[in-house]
């Protein structure tokens, strides 16, 4: 758990990071999967269905939501300072005991598929999967864009047996920041998180990535477009090294 008091506005932030739990911890026949995984997180716990964890948490003066990355999956909720502890708890039901009912989940899934019914009618989706197939080979780094087939096979059994294998204390990140004092956020943060226990299998770590790719250059024929897309690129960093911040800078 880090802590970092902010002052400013009356207001808490937490966000929750799990490690190897987003697309690089998909099957290679289930490209995108954390996608509609993280979406599914605030819609719908044990205890209440999407509508009600919405409205709690405007209750609050905040939302809680989820997004997916290459290497994890990372909760956000934020709150009024005076409700920072109902906040977290209800973060924490979210995190833990998602329900991923099959009525979100249908509805997930129509959503997942219109909208990549219009990426791809856009030549970037096509050069950037053409990039990243040319980049990463057969790494999962190059199976991150969902297609028709993986998003129709998502189910909510599929989704239930994958928080049991991603979600686990030992690889995740608290981080609390705003007017926060910093004794009180470790101690909501233990009040929230402190039972949470590893159970069972966890998912296998990601491979390590190619740093090196074969110079290749790709021409795709898209009929009738009447603008060019030019993509550049070649394996990134990790985070973990040294130039990692000064090349986002030098960006």
């Amino acid at each position: 758990v880090w802590v970092v008091p902010r002052d400013g506005i009356p207001r808490v932030d937490y966000v929750l990071a799990v490690r190897n739990a987003g697309f690089a911890a998909d099957a290679a026949d289930a490209q995108g999967f954390a996608s509609l995984f993280a979406g599914l997180l605030a819609q719908g716990t044990q205890a209440r269905d999407s509508r009600q964890i919405a409205e709690t948490a405007q209750s609050y003066g905040g939302r809680a939501r989820a997004s997916a990355s290459n290497d994890g999956v990372m909760v956000y909720a934020d709150a009024l300072v005076q409700n920072a502890a109902p906040m977290l708890e209800l973060l924490a039901e979210v995190v833990r005991t998602p329900a991923f009912p099959d009525n979100e989940v249908r509805l997930a899934q129509a959503n997942a598929l219109q909208a990549l019914k219009a990426a791809e009618a856009q030549p970037a989706f096509k050069a950037n999967r053409a990039l990243l197939a040319a980049t990463y080979g057969d790494h999962p780094y190059a199976r991150i864009q969902q297609t028709e087939a993986s998003i129709a096979a998502v189910t909510p059994q599929a989704l239930r047996q994958a928080h049991g294998l991603r979600f686990h204390p030992d690889r995740a990140l608290l981080v609390v920041t705003g007017r926060v004092d910093p004794e009180e956020a470790f101690k909501l943060a233990e009040a929230a998180f402190g039972d949470w226990a590893v159970a069972g299998a966890e998912a296998p770590e990601t491979p390590a990535a190619p740093r090196q790719a074969a110079p290749t250059r790709l021409l795709i024929q898209r009929d009738g477009s009447v603008q060019s897309t030019l993509r550049l690129g070649r394996p990134a960093i990790p985070a973990t090294d040294p130039d990692y911040v000064p090349a986002i800078l030098a960006g």
